[in-house]
């Protein structure tokens, strides 16, 4: 654990969730809706800060940027069930950079570093996987005449197959897909995909860090 690493982690992680609300609240008023509530907020915020300062602590700094994207997703599904573009291509384009770096063990030397692709197969396993899905979600469309799978949700996806490895990434999209379907037949209400995928890249974070100590 690099103390120096820590210590600036905090004031820093701080500052993403400062900016990362503003941009949030700044979309919202864009499409005449409240802020963000104060409670969904401050539980978001304080997850991400445990989840970070971990993350730091491992010297993990590819998921922590990973995590750092994903927060304004997280925010806009659990509150209005969005997925805009905007943010879920940001969350996708991230991701692709992370990978296309010359040399990216430099930025980890947690044992989940092995979650992460190399550059090219991270390209074609995101853009293949964007295009399996966009299939479904056209398909799912064309035979309910209505969009049943959001087209966010098809980028999300698309996105996350470039931050992971192929098996890291289908693990996490089918045990997030699990918990919310588990959730809907209980609740019998729609429900986002952002809370499951974060909750899923959790489980898969914390095996790999765990079974590997």
């Amino acid at each position: 654990m690099n103390l120096w690493m820590v210590g600036l982690a905090f004031p820093l992680l701080c500052l993403c969730l400062f900016l990362q609300k503003r941009q949030v609240n700044a979309f919202l008023r864009e499409h005449d809706t409240p802020p963000l509530p104060d409670r969904l907020s401050d539980s978001v915020s304080l997850a991400f800060l445990a989840v970070g300062m971990f993350l730091a602590g491992q010297e993990n700094l590819p998921e922590l940027l990973m995590f750092s994207a994903l927060l304004p997703l997280l925010w806009l599904d659990c509150y209005q069930h969005w997925l805009p573009l905007r943010f879920t291509n940001i969350f996708w384009c991230t991701g692709l950079l992370t990978q296309l770096l010359p040399d990216n063990s430099f930025l980890s030397q947690s044992p989940s570093l092995a979650l992460l692709p190399a550059p090219l197969p991270a390209l074609f396993s995101s853009v293949l996987m964007f295009c399996l899905m966009w299939s479904v979600w056209w398909g799912l469309k064309r035979h309910h005449r209505r969009e049943v799978l959001g087209l966010g949700d098809v980028h999300l996806i698309g996105g996350l197959f470039a931050w992971l490895t192929p098996a890291s990434a289908l693990y996490t999209c089918g045990l997030a897909f699990l918990l919310m379907f588990v959730v809907i037949v209980i609740n019998r209400k729609p429900q986002p995909l952002a809370p499951f995928m974060c909750l899923s890249l959790l489980a898969v974070l914390f095996t790999v860090e765990f079974t590997q100590i």
